[in-house]
């Protein structure tokens, strides 16, 4: 990611609806999967951290990321078990963590050596949870100021994590009423110079109406049954 984003993600996911909505998404799923509170947690790509407020509910928490600048950030929230490492070769040992998050994160890497390494430190019957952005029709600037390596269809994510060893337990699209909008947006806002963030403050009703929609929408995400958006989120145990 673009280093000037990080201090804008810093402020950003405090407020930003997005940052709200996925980190509600992935409490719920969670919550319906852990029944234990005693347990370890690796948050890989962790970025400014606030994800690690939201997860330390669960258990004991650490995160990864490859990037100091984004660890920093983290340590200003007060998180101590950081790790300056990358997503395929974190250093920890085997069957380390009970619950491993990569949050918009697996588009970034080589996807079958970042999946074999989080299998390694994953407990059996551990847990991960992956969201990622989706459809490369999709694709748009944007995509390339975060660096990212592709976008992902729901059967493509569900393929390439089953190849490398893990069940899925259930996925879906996320953010449906944002398809069209995002298109239109995006490709005109690519047609400038200059790419700035996609994050910056939105009108305070379009944070709200855009909240509302997420948390109506999120009854049906965590049943698997939104069937396209912009996002998909999937749990898988190995």
């Amino acid at each position: 990611m673009r280093l000037d984003l990080y201090g804008d993600l810093y402020l950003q996911e405090e407020r930003h609806w997005w940052h709200i909505s996925k980190r509600n998404v992935v409490k719920k799923m969670l919550g319906a999967i852990l029944h234990n509170k005693n347990i370890k947690i690796l948050d890989i790509g962790c970025g400014a951290g606030k994800t690690m407020d939201m997860l330390s509910y669960f258990g004991t928490i650490w995160g990864l990321d490859n990037n100091k600048r984004a660890l920093s950030f983290c340590k200003k929230r007060g998180f101590r078990h950081l790790v300056l490492a990358d997503a395929a070769d974190t250093g920890f040992e085997n069957d380390f963590f009970d619950v491993i998050t990569m949050l918009d994160v697996l588009e970034h890497t080589e996807k079958n050596s970042t999946l074999q390494e989080t299998k390694r430190i994953l407990k059996p019957r551990g847990s991960m949870i992956i969201t990622v952005p989706a459809y490369q029709w999709l694709w748009s600037a944007w995509d390339e100021v975060l660096k990212h390596k592709k976008r992902y269809t729901k059967h493509d994510l569900e393929e390439t994590v089953r190849k490398n060893g893990f069940t899925v337990v259930r996925s879906s699209y996320m953010y449906s009423f944002l398809v069209l909008p995002i298109f239109i947006f995006r490709k005109l806002k690519s047609q400038k110079n200059s790419y700035e963030s996609d994050f910056s403050t939105n009108p305070s009703i379009i944070n709200f109406l855009f909240a509302l929609f997420s948390n109506i929408e999120r009854y049906f995400v965590v049943r698997g049954w939104i069937p396209f958006g912009t996002s998909l989120i999937l749990v898988c145990k190995k």
